[in-house]
């Protein structure tokens, strides 16, 4: 092998380990952030903090409907929709063949669940949870999860001071390792 080819090879390799490197960096500044979000408390009463949320879903097209106090949820948004039929021939009582036909929604959609918990200090917890739904051949799977990142731009909007100081922490705490 040539010493061309060698430093080609080498650079080659420096460059997707630097790939790799910057990654697993964003990759720590992420789980730093969300982190700080997860444990975030609103300095403020819990309605500033559900008008927040509810500018940021009217930017994601969703409005938002009061669920009891301090609460908030969206109407479903589909992501896929369709409907299947499947049809098979069996016997009836006088062995004739009689078509059955079954008929299923197939479908993916999602909505927001929000909780903002006033706490006696008079600051205020928030939780966006996304609450997501897969049907497929009359099976329903559901998947809630907290969206941290919905969070984040909730706080980046009420309090950008402090989204910067966290995100400017979590930029820190990746350059580390």
């Amino acid at each position: 092998m040539t010493t061309a080819i060698k430093t080609l090879c080498l650079l080659a390799l420096a460059a997707l380990l630097g790939e790799l490197a910057s990654g697993c960096a964003a990759r720590r500044a992420y789980e730093y952030r969300s982190k700080q979000v997860e444990a975030f408390t609103f300095p403020m009463p819990a309605e500033q903090v559900l008008e927040g949320v509810r500018q940021v879903l009217f930017e994601k097209g969703f409005a938002a409907e009061p669920d009891g106090q301090n609460r908030l949820h969206t109407d479903w948004r589909y992501t896929h929709r369709e409907t299947t039929a499947q049809g098979r021939e069996e016997p009836n009582d006088d062995s004739a063949l009689m078509r059955k036909t079954t008929i299923h929604e197939n479908f993916m959609r999602y909505r927001y669940l929000i909780q903002a918990r006033a706490q006696a200090d008079g600051r205020t917890g928030l939780r966006v949870t996304q609450d997501e739904e897969r049907s497929f051949d009359g099976s329903l799977t559901r998947w809630p999860f907290r969206d941290l990142d919905f969070e984040w731009e909730v706080l980046k909007r009420l309090m950008p001071k402090e989204a910067a100081r966290i995100e400017a922490e979590a930029k820190a705490a990746a350059e580390k390792g």
